[in-house]
């Protein structure tokens, strides 16, 4: 049975299994915690939480996502933290630069955002940061960050 290594291979025969197996996705879901200073933008940490989908897509070291395909994806990005009226951002970032941001001064007690993205397959990443500017440390929990391919 053939496998998926980031390209199909010229005449390569594909069965319906081989087909329901592949999903070009990846995720990260944190069951944890992370203290965000105030004021300081911070990149959500990987390292102490699981992962799904495509895992050699997501690397705990750098908490980022990086797909190994060519495309389009639909990238989305949520976080919860403790209600503050202080401001508070989320960020979906490619290559370090930002793509998407959320910024609410209103009690919040959770963001989401998501877009569409292309990354190139072979050095595109992507990775989540927040901000907060509460006055003190602000602990933001249950973070997830995917990426899904939505076409090449």
């Amino acid at each position: 049975m053939p496998t998926y290594q980031g390209q199909f291979v010229s005449g390569q025969v594909l069965n319906a299994a081989d087909l329901n197996a592949f999903t070009p996705a990846a995720y990260y879901n944190s069951s944890g915690t992370q203290s965000i200073p105030n004021n300081v933008s911070t990149e959500l940490d990987f390292v102490t939480n699981g992962s799904a989908g495509i895992t050699s897509w997501v690397n705990t070291i750098t908490a980022r996502i990086t797909p190994n395909i060519q495309g389009y994806y639909l990238v989305t990005a949520n976080v919860q933290m403790v209600g503050t009226s202080a401001r508070v951002a989320l960020t979906i970032r490619k290559n370090g630069n930002t793509e998407f941001s959320q910024d609410i001064t209103s009690g919040a007690r959770g963001l989401s955002l998501s877009g569409i993205v292309f990354l190139n397959g072979t050095t595109d990443y992507i990775s989540g940061f927040a901000f907060q500017s509460s006055g003190a440390a602000l602990n933001f929990s249950d973070y997830q960050l995917s990426v899904s391919l939505m076409w090449q």
